[in-house]
């Protein structure tokens, strides 16, 4: 039986199709490419020098990776939320709040504290000040159409002022982004209902929120990291948000947009993942050979009947070394006979191989068995995200991938599929699935401070926080606090059902998560804690002084635990001017533009980047030690 290829080649002008994808779209030669999506009327959005969100049919890819220049095309993956005692408790920031052996308190006083998250309960009394005045200051609701967004921004409303004060919640009902800003940022108002205190509990608040699945999450940080500066605060901004699509090597288009906004005084804290406990990784050295790895779809979400279901959780995601290619292919076989119902066309990726979307069905009988997604490029790297579902019971699912050369990693995106071992599927030949780098992939930027999960009452990694070290040239987790039944505030526009309420005052309730959604705040608000003393503190030296607050280091898990006592104990400390210590960073060290003509043009520490950008085509050097990567970035 052979496949049935579903043709999905539309006119090029129908920019108003029920399929437009966003997509992250790097390149050298942007004026080819917005003349491009001017001509086809795709909405983009300019993210950093020569990156850009792209709204469009998947079915034009093709004709973009054509274009000069094209360097990048990534689908935006839907993000999940990292959620599952009292935290000022366990991470001892009270005695820091109290000034204790300190020169003088901190609580984040004149620290912007930016959450990107959804669900944002505005009245709340964990955000109010000692005078029951809110601190929240602005509210980018991304999903709301009533009003203007941001300047420069095309989605959302933007909410100041008088309309902020009469807004009681954003767009997005969900318990979680109040959670997570209660711990970076909350305190408690009514103390006769707990002291769930957050960490930086005098800081101003600026939200986004982003809906559940986190489409604009760059343009959040870029808009947040804009209003610090235009307020003269330092900021630091928390993103529980995650996902194991992409390489997981620090290379990703939000990390790359983040080397552009990040730097002192301006830092950024991701947490993550809770994939822990899954055989969620295989990989496999290729030598002119082929890998077979056995996949099962999760009964739960097998599709039923003959329609094609719009959304699919059986994704997994296959990504080569830089410049290798390899190829890939699936087959569906009757579990108990072993006979071969179908196999698909194969999909090349990496190397000098098409960007295309995939989208094909094969039926036989009342049976139907699908396969869609999507090749990808990413810094010259090659990867296939693909999604498989049949409706016919019984079937067992083989992928193989066959390279040259190079290793190929492969990673369960959405927990409806997963990798057998042998024991379990049969197939004694197929490559056995791990635990390892089982990280979310933003988690692996080195441009952010990258957090798991601990259970704070043993100090010991939670079952579901995600393993690294991940595959850049950075390990990571950085650090991990706090993430198993952490409790903060909760959503009052938001059911409780099902929630255990710790405490409860007036309408507003406090309640536990868990997750690395938990612990990344944690983090978040002892760096807010840092700036306050420290305005022009660095992400590099904010991870060395993390580091020298913890007793444990694992290369899976970073330092642990949070300890922001022993931290601001091992930092000395004037009633003037703040920090007076610094420990040496072991990030970023030098970072140097090279021209054409070999001209180097160091970039002042602290500095962004892109602001000693020498003009025309240039290389950026960055080294950490005597490690060294290099980005080709064109500015006119």
């Amino acid at each position: 039986m052979s496949f049935l290829l579903v043709s999905l080649l539309l006119a090029a002008s129908s920019a108003s199709s029920t399929k437009m994808e966003t997509f992250t779209v790097g390149t050298t030669d942007s004026a080819a490419l917005l003349n491009w999506l001017d001509a086809q009327a795709f909405p983009h959005h300019h993210l950093a020098k020569n990156l850009f969100s792209v709204r469009m049919d998947p079915d034009s890819l093709e004709s973009l990776s054509n274009l000069p220049g094209i360097d990048r095309v990534e689908i935006f993956h839907p993000l999940q939320q990292h959620e599952f005692d009292a935290s000022r408790t366990r991470i001892e920031a009270q005695p820091v709040h109290l000034g204790t052996g300190l020169s003088r308190p901190h609580h984040g006083t004149g620290v912007l504290v930016g959450i990107v998250d959804a669900g944002f309960d505005l009245k709340h009394y964990a955000f109010l000040d000692s005078a029951g005045n809110s601190r929240i200051i602005r509210l980018w609701d991304q999903a709301d159409t009533a009003g203007s967004p941001p300047a420069g921004f095309t989605s959302g409303t933007l909410y100041s002022g008088t309309e902020l004060a009469n807004l009681t919640h954003s767009s997005t009902l969900n318990h979680h982004g109040t959670h997570v800003t209660g711990l970076v940022a909350g305190r408690t108002y009514d103390s006769s209902v707990g002291e769930w205190w957050g960490v930086a509990d005098d800081a101003k608040i600026a939200l986004v929120d982003c809906g559940n699945k986190g489409t604009l999450l760059s343009e959040g940080l870029e808009y947040l990291f804009q209003l610090g500066d235009s307020l003269g605060l330092p900021t630091v901004v928390n993103m529980s948000w995650g996902s194991l699509s992409g390489p997981h090597n620090g290379k990703s288009s939000d990390c790359q947009v983040a080397s552009s906004f990040v730097g002192a005084g301006r830092l950024a804290v991701v947490s993550a993942g809770n994939d822990g406990g899954r055989a969620a990784h295989v990989v496999h050295a290729f030598a002119m050979d082929t890998a077979w790895y056995a996949l099962q779809v999760s009964p739960g979400t097998q599709t039923s009947g003959s329609i094609i279901r719009d959304v699919f959780f059986n994704k997994a995601e296959f990504w080569s070394d830089s410049g290798k290619s390899f190829t890939l292919w699936v087959r569906f076989l009757d579990s108990a006979t072993g006979t071969i119902l179908t196999t698909s066309p194969s999909y090349a990726a990496g190397g000098r191989a098409m960007l295309r979307t995939i989208s094909q069905q094969s039926i036989s009988g009342t049976d139907t068995f699908w396969i869609s997604g999507i090749v990808q490029k990413i810094s010259g790297q090659g990867g296939v995200s693909i999604t498989v579902s049949t409706s016919r019971p019984g079937t067992a699912i083989r992928l193989a991938v066959t390279a040259a050369t190079g290793a190929v990693h492969g990673w369960i995106t959405e927990e409806g599929l997963a990798f057998l071992p042998p024991s379990e599927s049969g197939c004694t030949g197929c490559v056995i699935p791990d635990y390892d780098d089982i990280i979310s992939d933003k988690a692996t930027c080195p441009f952010f401070v990258s957090v798991g999960a601990i259970n704070g009452a043993t100090g010991l990694p939670a079952a579901f926080t995600s393993r690294g070290p991940g595959l850049g040239k950075v390990s990571k987790p950085d650090i991990s606090a706090p993430g198993v039944e952490v409790i903060s505030s909760l959503n009052s526009y938001v059911s409780y059902d099902g929630w255990t309420i710790s405490g409860t005052s007036g309408r507003f309730s406090w309640g536990p998560m868990s997750g690395t959604s938990m612990s990344a705040p944690l983090v978040t608000g002892t760096i807010a804690l840092l700036l306050e003393g420290h305005p022009k503190l660095t992400v590099d030296s904010a991870i060395a002084l993390l580091k020298e607050g913890s007793t444990t280091f694992a290369p899976d898990s970073g330092y642990r635990t949070l300890n922001v006592r022993r931290l601001f104990d091992t930092v000395s400390f004037q009633a003037t001017t703040g920090l007076s210590r610094l420990p040496v960073a072991e990030g970023i060290e030098k970072r140097t533009w090279i021209t054409p003509d070999g001209h180097w043009y160091p970039v002042p520490s602290g500095a962004r980047a892109l602001d000693s950008h020498p003009g025309g085509i240039a290389w950026l050097r960055t080294c950490r030690g005597e490690r060294c990567t290099t980005t080709g970035i064109v500015r006119p």
